[in-house]
C-alpha cells in the first residue's frame, strides 16, 4: 500500500496558502497523507492557536513541528506514533493523548506550557524528556501499569498527583487494602502522634515518584477502583525526611505499625 507523506516542501506550501492556515488556524483536516515528515514545519516560528490534523495521519515525524507557537493540537483518531521532539518547543497549554499512542518519546511535548496532564490506561512508556520544562500542576495516571522514564517530566514541580492502579498496601506482615490512600505533603504533619515509615516498594509507582520535583507538591492519591468498597486512609508526610530510596517518613491512624510498605 502506497504511503503519502508529507514533506517539508509541501509543508512550506501549505503555509502560504490561506485555504489551509488563516486566523492563526492551521487546518490540514482535508488532507489524505498518512505521515507527516521529519522536521517538516520544524523552526517556522508559526503562530497557530489550533492545529488540526487530517483523519488520514498515522505517523508525525520527528521534531515535525518543532520550534513554532503552536497553542492547541487537534488529534485524527488514527495517529499511532508521534517521532521524538515532535510538538517540543510551542505554546501547547493542554493535550490529548490519541487511542492509538501507547508511548509518548523523548520530549515529545518537552517546553510548552502544559499545566494539566491525564496520561490515559492505554499509554504503556513515557521516555526521557516527554515533557520536561512545561508548567503542570496536575498530572492524572489512569493506570500504574506504565513504564515511566525517570527524567520525563525534568523542570516540573506538580501540586497533586493522581494515580489509579491495582495498590496494596504491607504493615508489619499484614495486608491491607484501601480504596484510596492520600499522601498529604502539604499541611497537619503533626495532626498525629503516630509516626512510622513508608516504603514505596511497587517499582511502577517509584518510577513515577521519581520523575518530576517535589518541591511543590502537596497531595498525591493512590487509587484502586477495584476496592471501592474499601475504606479510605490520609497520611501525612514530612517532606524532610525524604530519602533518594523513597522511604518517608509518615504519620497517620494508630493502626499503622513500624514501617508501611506501599506494593
Amino acid at each position: 500500500m502506497q504511503v503519502f507523506t508529507l514533506s517539508r516542501d509541501e509543508a512550506l506550501k501549505i503555509i502560504k496558502n490561506p485555504k489551509f492556515l488563516q486566523g492563526k488556524i492551521l487546518d490540514l483536516s482535508s488532507f489524505n497523507f498518512q505521515e507527516i515528515d521529519d522536521f517538516a514545519f520544524s523552526g517556522l516560528n508559526l503562530e497557530i492557536k489550533k492545529l488540526i490534523l487530517p483523519n488520514s495521519l498515522s505517523k508525525i515525524g520527528e521534531s515535525a513541528f518543532m520550534l513554532n507557537k503552536i497553542e492547541e493540537v487537534v488529534f485524527g483518531p488514527n495517529v499511532e506514533i508521534i517521532l521524538d521532539s515532535a510538538f517540543e518547543s510551542n505554546l501547547i497549554k493542554n493535550i490529548k493523548i490519541p487511542e492509538k499512542v501507547t508511548i509518548l518519546n523523548n520530549s515529545v511535548f518537552a517546553s510548552n506550557q502544559i499545566e494539566n496532564l491525564v496520561i490515559p490506561e492505554w499509554v504503556s512508556q513515557i521516555k526521557s524528556d516527554s515533557f520536561t520544562d512545561n508548567a503542570i500542576q496536575t498530572i492524572k495516571f489512569n493506570s500504574n501499569k506504565i513504564n515511566v522514564d525517570i527524567y520525563s517530566f525534568v523542570g516540573n514541580s506538580p501540586k497533586k498527583i493522581d494515580i489509579f492502579g491495582e495498590f496494596s498496601f504491607k504493615n508489619e506482615s499484614k495486608l491491607l487494602n484501601f480504596y484510596k490512600v492520600k499522601l498529604d505533603f502539604f499541611k497537619n504533619f503533626d495532626k498525629f502522634e503516630n509516626n512510622f515509615k513508608i516504603i514505596v516498594d511497587n517499582f511502577e509507582v517509584s518510577q513515577i515518584f521519581l520523575s518530576f520535583n517535589w518541591e511543590n507538591l502537596e497531595t498525591i492519591n493512590l487509587i484502586s477502583p477495584h476496592f471501592q468498597t474499601e475504606k479510605e486512609l490520609e497520611i501525612f508526610i514530612n517532606k524532610s525526611k525524604i530519602d533518594k530510596n523513597l522511604h518517608f517518613e509518615g504519620s497517620g491512624p494508630d493502626f499503622l505499625k513500624k514501617i508501611l510498605k506501599i506494593c
